[in-house]
Order: structure tokens, then C-alpha cells, then sequence
């Protein structure tokens, strides 16, 4: 779905066309971002076995390496907020703070000692990362009626920039696969109306 033609002749892009768009969230929460470890984040790793403290930074932009579903691993163009936003504001000074106990071995540990080597402290940063810009921008959209849509199916969104530019481009942030989180199904004087709650995927094009 998204923009299209008005053309009589071609109803097909019609029916996929939005007619109202509303966006519900869109990943600018600065604060909760700063807090659910978005962009960095520090773990301290404990291994009380040998009395060892290690402590290990993240940061999303040099470290996330993530692929969306089209196979292409995601770029800063498709964040919410801007590179140079996201650099200027989140800090390892106001990031989330964790602490891990070690209870796994690592190089030069006696083999059998512990259970094998689990990367935890890098499992817990990039799971928390992950998750937390995985579905940040929710959508509202009203459409002709189209009832083969429902829940859990993925939609591809092609939304124009609306910035008063000659040339038609696609907003990178909106823009790209969607999960369809709910939909009604209703008529309206004998006309089908369809109305979707729609949930950013992931960061695919």
C-alpha cells in the first residue's frame, strides 16, 4: 500500500492506495531510548571465580550489526533520529547500566570448570538494542476495503517525503515492511472501509 494514481483506469493501485495516515509512534523518545539502552549501553561483567571485573561498552551505530529482511544490514538513513542527533545526545554517561555474574569459561580457563563460553554480556546488549528499535513506529492507516488483509501479515508501505521537493522520494524512516497488528473490517453506507494498525518490521527497504 501507499500512494498511487487516481486513474479510473487502474482500480489495483487504487485499492492499494492509503487514504488517511496517522502516525501513532515513531521512535523519538529520547528518554526512554537513553533508558532501554536503544543506542548504547554498558554491561560490568563479574566473574567471581577469579575475582575478575570487566566492563564492556555498546554502541548501536558501530556495533549493531543487523539485517533486515531484505538481506541488507540496516544504516543510520533508516533511525529514527539523525546520526549526528543520535551522537551529540547518547552517551556512555547517561546510558543503561548492567551487571553480569560469569558463570561460563573463556580462553585460558580450565576446560569442564563452567559451562562453555556464551557471550552473555554481548548477547544481553544486542537482544535489548534489537528489541528496542524493532517496532518503534506504529501506523494508522485507512484504506478502501480490503478484506484479505488481517493480522500477521506483512505490508510494503512506499511513503512520499512531504517536503514541498520537485522530485518524489521515499521517507526512509517510514517507508519499508510493516506488520499488520490489527484490522477492522466495516461498512459504511454499503462501502467497505478497512482500517489497519500497522507495526514497523524491521529495517528493510
Amino acid at each position: 500500500p501507499g500512494t498511487g494514481s487516481a486513474d479510473p483506469k487502474n482500480p489495483a493501485n487504487q485499492l492499494n492506495r492509503i487514504e488517511d495516515l496517522k502516525v501513532l509512534t515513531s521512535g523519538r523518545n529520547t528518554a526512554a531510548n537513553m533508558s532501554n539502552g536503544a543506542y548504547k549501553s554498558k554491561v560490568m561483567e563479574i566473574d567471581l571465580v577469579r575475582g575478575v571485573v570487566t566492563d564492556r561498552k555498546f554502541d548501536y551505530l558501530k556495533d549493531g550489526k543487523y539485517k533486515g529482511m531484505d538481506g541488507e544490514e540496516k544504516t543510520a538513513k533508516n533511525l529514527p533520529q539523525t546520526e549526528d542527533f543520535i551522537n551529540d545526545t547518547y552517551t556512555f554517561e547517561n546510558s543503561l547500566d548492567m551487571i553480569v555474574f560469569k558463570n561460563y569459561s573463556g580462553t585460558g580457563d580450565i576446560p569442564g570448570a563452567l559451562r562453555g563460553d556464551a557471550f552473555i554480556p554481548e548477547i544481553a546488549q544486542n537482544r535489548i538494542a534489537y528489541n528496542s528499535h524493532l517496532n518503534t513506529i506504529t501506523l494508522a492507516v485507512k484504506m478502501k476495503g480490503r478484506a484479505d488483509l488481517k493480522p500477521g501479515q506483512i505490508a510494503t508501505l512506499d511513503i512520499q517525503n512531504l517536503d514541498g521537493s520537485e522530485e518524489l522520494r521515499n521517507n526512509p524512516q517510514l517507508s519499508g515492511r510493516y506488520l499488520i497488528t490489527r484490522a477492522n473490517h466495516m461498512f459504511d453506507q454499503g462501502t467497505l472501509r478497512t482500517t489497519l494498525s500497522l507495526s514497523k518490521y524491521d529495517w528493510s527497504k
